[in-house]
């Protein structure tokens, strides 16, 4: 019996990426030895890319590959052989070092200088007698790695230096130095074994005896994934290799220096501040390398707290490019100089360097038109227009799509100084038409530079600048260099870019992901607009309605499915009525009873039923409740506290306050009538709009520790609270937000309450959404105790939604327009609710997978029915094919049963033979034919793509 392959593979990936999560948090907060609280390095490990795996490596490894760098883990070894959490993160550990100490590429530069020796002309020097041996370099750089790895459970196959004492190495040696002084006992070693395999009468025969010994020990550390990584199939034998060249070792290089830089920055600030001196003027080197700076970690954090504002008066002004930016990938770093748009293979980033944006941004406007403006960026798709062929002078596209961008920004928000506007020299002078473009402008722009136009040259010193237009945008980001892989600088010129030469950039059908990805953050944002969608510019109005006329699939697949539905069995029940049950107010009443009324229903009492409610006058209340309502609610001073209350004036938390404190004849959820319960669809509980609850504070302390001031164990506890709490939980060595259980922070509200003293506004806006049961639609935040459920009687069956293999023609004859469009009818399906399964095949199948929108292609050779259709029956019992599965491909055991067949294809192969086991439906596209189709015994139904022009 063949088991789920992708339920099995997830589950495993799962339980390994979790146990990773957790050693990485050991790390972090040093549970094994606070001492050796290493937040850094856990940091880095966090930001390295890893892949769970049962056949490329047998242990842990580092993988260098020509599109980006992967830490790879056997999930049999993470579990078994590593046998504690201790193990496991020196396990990681060891890895990351070798990232850390820059090794693999090291190792390049070693080789590299060991050639040049050999070339040089002096006969005196001794190290041209040093060749390269790469397995040696990889055994030293294990034991230099090792050397500083301490506080953590030994491995049990670990290589350790101190075994080897006859190898004389002096402490704390680097690798180069080892290599130089072992290698003539190395090539000794490797020239004596097969004659003298016990080394008799060689020279210093105990060292190349240890040096022997120490080569046959077998190592956890995997490092043949150095030089490109080596693919294996299940039974172990070689599939693919990924070899590399020296630009690709000069972009992961850069790589890894953006990933050390960028984990430093997400580091608390007591953790940045605890850095050795040495690591930091390291990290500073790489940003220097790019006449980038650090910035001081109070200011960068100042910067986030910032940008966080700005959001929220983004909701108030602009609360379309509000919901936007909430729906973008967001990131403060110093990686580059001021704010721009990176293209990565998985997602889009803003990135803001927070020292340009706190200091050379003069106030909130200037901040918020950088904000619009890059966010117009990501919308407009300039950064993916920026790729189209169309446009060969990158800088000069840059330029057209500022001035295209900067006069959809004004009202609230100011330009910088410097920003390129049509209004402003030189371009004031070149009658460029107003709010067109980009294209348009760059038409324009490049006539400029072919004539002998007056404002030639200072155009010319524009696009000699660097990559940051306007001085305030830094558009480098938009597209790859010239003959990489990576997401890079825009430059016709093929220089490095400014994110550091990442080699993670999107390529290929990326692109349309990311497309598709834009469009759906702008949905979402118009979605979350409500009503007060008609406030959203009408060109972007009419460019989202163009989105989405054009991602409409050409056919009627509700239609076209019928057919699949109705050889479908499968039924489910579904309710048949939509009027409400009579029972239901009896049902509200009965379950409510036991709870006090809504504020919001006793607003609704105070305006519509005054007699139902009691006479409460000022005098009546207690001083402690008269000035917390003061406090939340300074305007009761303004009314005449000589005459009852009007409660429907009053806030709802005010009203809330006066039912649970002060103690009258309230009404009772009896006394409700039906008209106001119609209404009432939850039950909520408003909080004190100028104080954060404790519940959210505890929480805050997991996603945002460094906003919560600092505790110690003199000032907030005492010695005797510092010896029960240490007792009671003996992983507790420093008084920590993160560490301290709940309830004991509780114990420290009540002797410190001025610690948990936070208002909203001061929550990100990105953590409040986090919580789903806090409504923030208002001023006036309520907690939601409960959704009130209306039953609805009355069920018929369904039929359930069909499950769909798609079939696509992936041969050499399928252009890639052919396949984008193809890909449009899939989502078609797929937006209907069916279950979509994916195999690709040309004259075999290739590619299996079950759709979530991604859109790897796999082919493109020759085209044959046949095996595809063979391959769906087969399926039924059990096929095995390379699969994808999260970012994985590899062979696996498939099981499927599916309702129906839709082949998408151009026509072009012989007549198929096979009959399908269900019903088939053939799409073709525009130009395909259905010569062979016809002829068969089993055509099946044949649809015909319309043309692609309009698309």
């Amino acid at each position: 019996m063949f088991v789920n392959p992708s339920e099995e593979q997830l589950k495993r990936r799962e339980r390994t990426l979790d146990e990773v999560g957790r050693c990485l948090n050991h790390m972090f907060l040093g549970l094994f030895s606070m001492e050796r609280a290493e937040p850094l390095h856990s940091q880095v490990l966090q930001f390295l890319p890893k892949r769970v795996t049962d056949t490329d490596t047998p242990s842990i490894a580092l993988s260098l590959r020509n599109d980006g760098l992967f830490l790879l883990i056997n999930h049999d070894y993470f579990f078994h052989t590593l046998t504690s959490t201790e193990e496991r993160c020196a396990a990681l550990r060891h890895e990351e070092n070798y990232l850390f100490l820059h090794l693999p590429f090291r190792a390049q530069k070693y080789r590299e200088q060991l050639f040049q020796n050999r070339l040089r002309e002096s006969t005196f020097d001794e190290s041209r007698d040093i060749d390269w041996d790469f397995s040696l370099f990889k055994m030293l750089a294990y034991i230099e790695s090792s050397q500083f790895i301490r506080g953590y459970a030994p491995l049990k196959d670990a290589v350790r230096l101190s075994d080897y004492p006859d190898l004389k190495i002096p402490p704390a040696s680097s690798t180069e130095q080892m290599y130089s002084m072992l290698y003539p006992y190395w090539r000794t070693m490797c020239d004596t074994i097969e004659r003298a395999p016990n080394f008799s009468g060689v020279p210093d025969r105990s060292i190349v005896v240890s040096l022997y010994r120490m080569f046959q020990q077998t190592s956890h550390s995997d490092t043949q994934h150095w030089d490109g990584e080596q693919s294996y199939d299940t039974h172990g034998n070689p599939v693919s290799k990924r070899n590399l060249v020296d630009h690709d070792y000069d972009l992961l290089e850069k790589e890894v220096q953006r990933i050390l830089v960028s984990a430093r920055e997400a580091l608390p600030l007591d953790a940045i501040e605890g850095i050795d001196d040495d690591v930091h003027r390291q990290f500073d080197g790489y940003l220097a390398q790019r006449n980038l700076k650090r910035t001081d970690p109070v200011v960068a954090k100042a910067a986030d707290k910032e940008l966080s504002r700005i959001i929220n008066r983004f909701f108030l002004k602009d609360p379309f490019f509000a919901h936007f930016l909430m729906g973008c990938v967001r990131k403060m770093t110093d990686t580059i100089s001021t704010a721009g748009v990176a293209l990565f293979r998985k997602y889009i980033v803003l990135f803001i360097n927070p020292d340009f944006f706190m200091n050379q941004l003069k106030n909130t406007a200037e901040r918020g038109a950088v904000l619009k403006h890059e966010a117009l960026h990501i919308i407009l798709k300039h950064v993916i227009q920026m790729r189209n062929p169309r446009f060969p002078n990158k800088r000069l596209y840059n330029i057209a799509a500022d001035l295209e961008v900067n006069q959809m920004i004004g009202g609230n928000w100011i330009l910088p100084s410097g920003a390129l506007q049509i209004d402003k020299p030189p371009f004031s002078n070149m009658e460029l038409p107003a709010n067109d473009v980009a294209e348009t402008y760059y038409k324009l722009l490049n006539q400029v530079l072919d004539t002998n136009h007056s404002e030639k040259h200072a155009l010319r010193d524009i696009l000699q600048e660097d990559g940051s237009v306007g001085g305030h945008s830094d558009h480098r980001g938009w597209e790859s260099p010239k003959g990489s892989t990576g997401e890079g600088a825009g430059s016709d010129t093929g220089e490095p870019n400014d994110y550091w030469g990442s080699i993670h950039g999107a390529k290929g059908f990326d692109i349309d992901a990311h497309e598709r990805g834009i469009e759906r953050t702008c949905k979402e944002a118009v979605d979350a607009l409500g009503s007060r969608a008609g406030n959203l510019p009408g060109r972007l109005r009419d460019l989202f309605k163009k989105w989405e006329q054009i991602r409409q699939p050409r056919i009627d697949w509700k239609r076209e499915l019928r057919l699949f539905v109705s050889a479908n069995p499968s039924t489910t029940l579904k309710r048949s009525m939509r009027k409400k049950s009579k029972r239901y107010f009896d049902r509200i009443r009965q379950s409510l009873a036991i709870k006090p009324l809504t504020a919001d229903v006793i607003h609704a009492l105070a305006r519509a039923y005054p007699q139902k409610l009691p006479s409460i006058r000022w005098c009546e209340l207690e001083r402690s409740l008269q000035n917390d309502i003061r406090r939340v609610f300074p305007k009761i001073d303004t009314f005449d506290l000589q005459v009852p209350l009007p409660l429907q004036q009053l806030s709802y938390f005010v009203v809330h306050q006066l039912c649970v404190r002060h103690p009258v004849d309230w009404p009772s959820w009896s006394d409700v009538p039906d008209s106001i319960l119609k209404r009432l669809k939850l039950y909520r509980v408003p909080l004190d709009p100028t104080m954060v609850p404790i519940e959210v504070i505890l929480s805050l302390r997991t996603h945002y520790p460094k906003m919560l001031p600092q505790l110690s164990w003199d000032e907030h506890f005492g010695r005797a609270e510092q010896r029960r709490i240490q007792k009671e939980h003996r992983h507790i060595q420093w008084p920590l937000w993160s560490v301290l259980p709940a309830e004991e922070l509780l114990k420290l509200q009540q002797r410190h309450p001025e610690l948990f003293q936070m208002t909203w506004e001061e929550l990100p806006v990105d953590f409040r959404a986090r919580f789903t049961y806090i409504d923030f639609s208002g001023a006036q935040p309520f907690r939601v105790d409960r959704i009130l459920l209306r039953p609805i009687p009355g069920l018929k069956k369904e039929r359930d939604k069909p499950t769909i293999l798609i079939i696509i023609d992936t041969s050499g004859s399928m252009s890639d327009t052919d396949i984008e469009y193809v890909f449009a009818e899939v989502d078609g399906i797929y937006r209907l609710g069916c279950e979509v399964h994916i195999l690709q095949a040309d004259t075999a199948p290739q590619l299996y997978y079950k759709y979530n929108g991604d859109k790897p292609i796999a082919g493109r050779g020759g085209t044959s029915f046949d095996p595809a259709l063979q391959w769906a029956n087969d399926a039924r019992n059990g096929v095995r094919l390379a699969t994808k599965i999260g970012g994985d491909v590899s062979e696996q055991d498939i099981q499927l049963h599916v309702d129906g067949i839709v082949y998408l294809t151009d026509g072009y192969a012989s007549t198929p033979n096979v009959k399908p086991y269900c019903r088939i439906l053939w799409v073709l596209t525009p130009d395909g034919t259905d010569r062979g189709l016809r002829r068969s015994e089993h055509p099946g139904e044949i649809l015909r793509l319309p043309p692609y022009e309009g698309r």
